[in-house]
């Protein structure tokens, strides 16, 4: 249009994306101005100022955060951001952000299955995990990384787990539990993210 949106345009615009990408695992979605204070179309309010993905969509950039705990309902999310920019002058006047639902997205993940026992997992830049059938490996942000430096039986896992941190792609195998396990995985390059078929 001619003009820029009101914020409740903007809100009820968000509104109505939210009842289509629920299946997607969204929990909500909400506009930050430039100052980092959010507004959600429920009304509720947080400040993001201090956020990783805030700054990188207010410098330009969409941005897909690892898991972390929501300043709204300390439940277990990522978010996706990117800059909003003026209609006319394209100048970044504030940023989108998508919440996601960690626990939702696990599921979404965890239904992947391979033959009898196979099944996905995903795990952050840092080897953090962000999707897992067992759902409380994410809400606790389990790293078998940093686990394997404590526990020599995690060396295997926590080798491979390295390679997917790296953004590397390829198979392996490893121990878990007592159980000789195969691996392929494969980067998400556009999230920094890598899931994996066990």
């Amino acid at each position: 249009g001619d003009r820029e949106a009101t914020l409740e345009e903007k809100l009820q615009a968000l509104r109505d994306e939210q009842k289509r990408a629920e299946s997607l695992a969204f929990k909500r979605f909400g506009i930050v101005d430039k100052a980092g204070n959010a507004v959600y179309p429920d009304g509720s309010t947080a400040n993001l100022a201090e956020r990783d993905y805030f700054k990188a969509a207010l410098e330009g950039k969409t941005f897909y955060s690892s898991t972390l705990v929501s300043k709204v309902d300390n439940s277990v999310v990522f978010v996706i951001s990117t800059p909003i920019r003026h209609y006319a002058t394209n100048e970044i006047t504030g940023v989108l952000i998508g919440v996601v639902d960690g626990a939702k997205f696990s599921d979404l993940v965890g239904a992947i299955t391979y033959g009898r026992t196979g099944y996905a997992f995903a795990v952050d830049g840092t080897g953090k995990m962000i999707a897992h059938k067992e759902v409380e490996r994410v809400l606790s942000q389990e790293n078998f990384i940093e686990q394997a430096k404590s526990n020599p039986s995690l060396a295997s896992l926590g080798a491979v787990v390295s390679k997917m941190a790296a953004g590397e792609e390829g198979m392996g195998t490893y121990t878990f539990q007592g159980q000789e396990k195969i691996i392929a995985y494969a980067p998400v390059k556009t999230t920094g993210w890598s899931v994996a078929v066990t």
